[in-house]
């Protein structure tokens, strides 16, 4: 009995020291995850930036932005014969995918006429008009293009592209000192037309819910004839095309959110 009682401890303590050799032996064998080379083009190694909430928003929109702009800038006729204004705008803006943005605009502008017509049936119609109210109501896409890292920090720039669809109203104030047909009798309806407006923008970010932008557009409308109620109460069309296209240079400031 007495032999019995002195083996066990002896036995434990083999099987323990067995247990150990073979898990240090396991984890030596086992072998060491390297982490992965990376090359470039030209067989070049080098370190890919960290997998950030930055780098993950160039490629993939994390959030969806709107934005509201307000607009301030020079007004150009093509028609050499209106005179040269400031228009106002402001537009809002929602991004459907990223970079991509739609939206609403609406401007005004009032532009002055230079000089007046003999004759209702002038070859220049503008003429008719001592100034002119102009309303734009275009539905906008914007896509944006960064020309830096996309960040919320100051100094980011941007170059935007855009397209305008929509609408011109033209409601002007006759030219009183007519003289001829009509006299000064006469009333220019209100012209209505179709707009298109391609735009480009640089866009720099000031602050993480603003941007200071500058930019030109052309504002092109199919050339069409306005419709004049001479002083017996009757309507005709003037027999010329009027021009009604402008040149836009503008600046602004973009709230985003």
């Amino acid at each position: 009995m007495s032999r019995c009682r002195s083996r066990a401890p002896l036995f434990a303590v083999s099987f323990s020291v067995c247990l150990l050799t073979l898990a240090l032996g396991g984890c030596a064998s086992r072998d060491t995850i390297e982490p992965p080379a990376y090359e470039d083009d030209f067989g070049e190694s080098y370190e890919p930036d960290p997998i950030t909430e930055q780098s993950v928003a160039e490629e993939t929109m994390l959030h969806q932005h709107a934005q509201f702009d307000l607009t301030v800038g020079a007004v150009v006729p093509i028609d050499s014969n209106v005179s040269t204004t400031v228009g106002i705008g402001g537009k809002f803006n929602y991004e459907i995918f990223k970079r991509l943005y739609a939206g609403l605009f609406f401007g005004y502008s009032n532009l002055d006429v230079k000089e007046g017509a003999d004759s209702l049936q002038t070859s220049n119609p503008s003429k008719l008009y001592d100034s002119m109210n102009r309303y734009s109501i275009l539905l906008v896409s914007d896509y944006d293009i960064p020309l830096t890292r996309p960040s919320s920090d100051f100094g980011a720039f941007t170059l935007r592209f855009g397209l305008g669809l929509g609408m011109l109203i033209v409601d002007g104030r006759e030219d009183k000192s007519l003289s001829g047909q009509g006299g000064g009798g006469y009333e220019i309806e209100t012209f209505y037309g179709f707009l298109m407006r391609p735009e480009v923008e640089i866009r720099w970010r000031v602050w993480e819910h603003g941007h200071l932008f500058a930019g030109v557009s052309y504002d092109w409308t199919p050339q069409s004839r306005i419709e004049v109620k001479d002083a017996s109460g009757d309507r005709f069309e003037v027999s010329s095309d009027i021009q009604f296209d402008v040149a836009n240079a503008v600046v602004g400031f973009s709230f985003e959110w």
